[in-house]
């Protein structure tokens, strides 16, 4: 018994430490004994200590057991515990109160047995006992006025969407504790988009490509996707099937679905992937319509056309004729290859070959165009089969090529009697050129002619084009009268590149009456001072030609140095022959300058002043030319100046100038060698005299001296008679001879050829001295000089006589001979290259050039861009006296090239520019 109350007093005990400490800051406990309530006041300490000890201490009496409860509930307050203290729930109305949530309630100190719970609408409790109670259930109290810990489920049970709160009451007598509850109820949804597929196309036996879809849902559920027969679906990379799931969520989530044909059966596809979800209404459910093809497999098929090809092209230029066919396909397993026979080359797509591959889109080929060209260099019939093929499968062409041998004739061959004036164009002429082949044909005129072909401008060349048949091309000639005297040469059609490089020539001649290349310019410095103040020229020009000379055509230019930055501004004719109104100057700068040459001073004349008869002169023109501060000139280091100041003398370094065109003299910066003679003669009797009694000297006009044993002089007369003449020369250094001309001419049947026994060489601007001869009849017979050729009477000084030849070598270098309208123009040495461009700009992409003077020395031509790289060249072992070269300079557009011609001993280099 003492055991079991001290087990009492210590329960005791422990429930007035818990409601102490529970209620540690209150001063005041109330104690309710036999229904009568006693306060007390004590602090936390003393009343923890009094209550203590009076539980412990053995003399204080307890109440007996049946009315403990009363009698603790009177020493204790009710309390309730919950939790948490708030729920919050989110359902779907596909399963309303599925998704529940719990909190715990416990009490202590309760004075009434009635425990109850209340929960608000559409919330729903329920307890560990089951079952769900809308408005609440009640919970059982232990006899000592506690309530055990009690899970309560909560559930938020609405079948229509929309947000609630509310609060759960737990309640015993006045004590409440309450837990706050709130929630949302969603509906279902979904969609799909796009909702249709179609197009699907594939063969039995494979899938089709696949197309995507999307859905769009929301179910707490999830929900299932059908396909139907004949489609199959998945998502993301995994394995395709009938069907698939869509995931229960409370959010909304995006599904992306692949689709294809299964291509099992070969049909038309067409159903709908429905789309469901579970728990639903109808309207929770959408459709993806589909429709496609399955089909058999297409059955290999190749098609090309033409049938049959024909090529016709050109062994010296091989691939310029093509033909072409079309080649399409279907149901191929492999790409498509075609392949030629033997000297045929493919072109397609950018790609060539002797076989091709064209790859199969789906087993398809697309009309694609072919070209095949026969690519043979040697005559002859080329047949062969051009196979298109792809497996097991293939189509054929028969294919028959001829390679056809370049053919070039020209008719006639020559072309004569082409007469003019000098600075008019002939009457033309014509021949025609007929050609076939893969080549064409460069057509180049000769020096002094000019072609063209229809309408065409005349030029010095012209290019014939490709033809795979036989073409007429007339071509049109003409002089272009540019030179004097009798004019020849030959027209080259020139197939350059064949293998043989052959030329095919038509000889044309002519005779332009009338003369340019005889102006001969002297001049004189009558100041006799260099470094004076002014400079005073004198000049005549004399006609030597055989043709009338307007000055107003011509330009003069007498170049120089102006030292100093004052402009030489004082130009003024003082006596002029022709009139001094009659002659204009003016001085031009050069730019950039040349050595000796800062500027030149130009002469020109008014119609006024009228023309140069053949052998006429225009007399003296004497000007003055002074700076405008009238500060000295030094005239040493002048290009024109005279150094042989009392005398009238050749000039070449005063420049004559025809409509533009350069014809007498040597302009400064020209380093091309100028072999010029003149022959002055002297008669020392008259018309009719017992000797041919004439007095001649030679003079070196060019600017390269001349071997006294390659000269030469004629001096043309009739013998009047059978007589044997005699021949008589003061000179020692001279060797003469008289031959005579077979058949004779009418006005010279003899000739007296004088020739120097001396050694050295006549240097430019130097003179022989005069060489005095005579001529008699042993009887003294008399001559009658009128029908000498070569006879003109000016007894009193020496003047230039242009029918007497001067020769060096070979090289005529002066006069004219007898029965010829006018001289030679002065040439370039015999031993270095001579290099004429014939037609400079240059047109249709080809230089043409002619070469004399090559020797037996290797030759190589070649031309180059700006930049020095080649574009073409040409390499002749053994060259010809003349050479005639076409280079083809191909797409490089207008410009400048350089055209270098050399030797192993020589070389030239000249510029061409295009006018393209």
């Amino acid at each position: 018994m003492s055991t079991q109350l001290r087990v009492t007093r210590q329960i005791w005990l422990w429930l007035l430490v818990s409601l102490l400490a529970h209620n540690s800051n209150a001063d005041t406990v109330r104690h309710r004994f036999d229904g009568k309530r006693n306060n007390v006041t004590v602090n936390s300490r003393q009343a923890f200590t009094s209550r203590r000890n009076r539980l412990t201490d053995p003399k204080i009496d307890l109440p007996d057991r049946g009315n403990r409860r009363t009698w603790l509930a009177a020493r204790v307050a009710p309390v309730i515990t919950v939790m948490p203290s708030s729920l919050t729930f989110l359902n779907s109305t596909q399963l309303p109160g599925s998704l529940s949530k719990t909190y715990t309630v416990s009490a202590t100190g309760l004075t009434t047995s009635d425990f109850r719970v209340t929960v608000p609408s559409p919330f729903v409790v329920s307890a560990p006992n089951g079952g769900t109670y809308p408005g609440g259930i009640t919970l059982p109290v232990n006899s000592d006025g506690t309530l055990n810990q009690t899970t309560i489920t909560v559930a938020l049970l609405s079948s229509s969407p929309g947000t609630f709160a509310g609060t759960i009451s737990n309640i015993s007598g006045s004590t409440t504790a309450t837990v706050a509850v709130s929630g949302t109820t969603v509906s279902p949804s979904l969609s799909v988009s796009p909702p249709v597929l179609n197009n699907f196309s594939t063969t039995t036996g494979t899938a089709s490509a696949v197309q995507t879809y999307t859905i769009t849902a929301l179910s707490q559920t999830g929900g299932v996707v059908t396909a139907p027969a004949g489609v199959e679906i998945r998502t993301g990379s995994g394995a395709f099937g009938s069907s698939l799931t869509i995931p229960g969520s409370l959010s909304t989530a995006t599904i992306s679905v692949d689709v294809r044909l299964t291509g099992t059966t070969a049909t038309q596809v067409s159903g709908s992937i429905t789309h469901r979800l579970n728990n639903s209404s109808n309207q929770s459910v959408a459709n993806v319509a589909v429709s496609g093809t399955v089909s058999d497999p297409a059955v290999p098929t190749i098609s090309v056309t033409p049938s049959s090809l024909t090529v016709a092209d050109y062994s010296e230029y091989p691939g310029s004729f093509p033909a072409s066919f079309t080649v399409s396909a279907s149901g191929l397993t492999a790409d498509l290859e075609i392949v030629a026979p033997p000297y045929y080359l493919l072109s397609a797509n950018g790609r060539y070959g002797p076989a091709l591959l064209i790859p199969a889109s789906g087993g398809a080929v697309p009309p694609t165009s072919v070209s095949i060209a026969l690519i043979a260099s040697s005559p002859g019939v080329y047949a062969g089969t051009l196979v298109s093929r792809s497996g097991a499968t293939t189509a054929t062409i028969p294919l028959s090529g001829t390679a056809l041998a370049q053919s070039v004739t020209v008719s006639p061959t020559a072309l004569s009697n082409f007469t003019t004036t000098f600075g008019t164009p002939s009457a033309s002429q014509s021949y025609t050129v007929t050609t076939r082949g893969g080549l064409p044909v460069y057509v180049g005129a000769p020096a002094g002619f000019e072609i063209r072909s229809g309408n065409s401008p005349f030029s010095s060349s012209l290019v014939i084009g490709t033809s795979p048949s036989f073409v007429n091309t007339p071509v049109d000639v003409r002089l272009i009268g540019d030179r004097t005297g009798p004019v020849s040469g030959t027209i080259t059609q020139n197939t350059y590149f064949h293998s043989s490089h052959l030329i095919y020539p038509v000889a044309v001649s002519g005779f332009v009456a009338g003369s340019n290349t005889g102006l001969t310019v002297l001049h004189r410095d009558v100041d006799n001072y260099a470094d004076n103040n002014a400079i005073q020229p004198l000049l005549v020009l004399q006609n030597q030609g055989a043709g009338t000379l307007p000055l107003a055509n011509l330009t003069l230019r007498y170049y120089l140095t102006v030292e100093g930055a004052a402009a030489l501004s004082n130009l003024s004719v003082n006596y002029a022959q022709v009139g001094n109104q009659n002659v204009r100057l003016r001085y031009v700068p050069l730019q950039p300058t040349q050595p000796g040459a800062s500027g030149y001073v130009e002469y020109s004349f008014t119609p006024a002043a009228g023309s140069l008869a053949p052998g006429a002169s225009s007399g003296p023109i004497q000007s003055y030319v002074a700076r405008s501060d009238y500060a000295g000139l030094n005239e040493r280091d002048d290009y024109s100046y005279a150094t042989v100041r009392d005398q009238l003398v050749g000039n070449l370094r005063i420049t004559a100038y025809y409509n533009g065109v350069l014809i007498a003299g040597v302009e400064p910066g020209v380093s091309t060698p100028v072999r010029a003679l003149r022959a002055l003669t002297e008669s020392k009797n008259g018309p009719s005299a017992t000797q041919i009694n004439t007095y001649l000297t030679v003079r070196n006009e060019g600017n390269v001296p001349v071997n006294y044993s390659d000269l030469k002089a004629r001096y043309y007369f009739t013998a009047d008679g059978p007589e044997r003449l005699q021949l008589a020369v003061d000179e020692g250094n001279v060797q003469v001879q008289l031959v005579k001309i077979d058949p004779p001419l009418a006005n010279a049947d003899t000739y007296l050829e004088l020739s120097f026994l001396q050694g050295g060489q006549l240097a430019a601007g130097a003179s022989t001295g005069q060489i005095r001869y005579r001529i008699s009849k042993p009887d003294g017979g008399r001559f009658n000089q009128r029908n000498d050729y070569s006879y003109q009477e000016q007894p009193t000084e020496l003047s230039s006589n242009n029918r007497v030849l001067v020769y060096a070598g070979t090289d005529r270098l002066w006069g004219q001979e007898p029965g010829a309208s006018a001289r030679m123009v002065a040439t370039e040495p015999g031993s270095q290259l001579e290099v004429v461009v014939l037609g400079n700009p240059v047109r249709g992409g080809v230089v043409s050039v002619q070469i004399k003077s090559a020797g037996s020395e290797p030759l190589q031509v070649q031309v180059a861009n700006a930049q020095g790289r080649i574009i073409n060249q040409r390499h002749v072992a053994n060259p010809q006296p003349t050479e005639q070269h076409q280079l083809v300079l191909g797409e490089q557009g207008s410009g400048l090239f350089l055209l270098q011609v050399r030797t192993p001993t020589q070389s030239r280099t000249i510029r061409v520019l295009t006018a393209d």
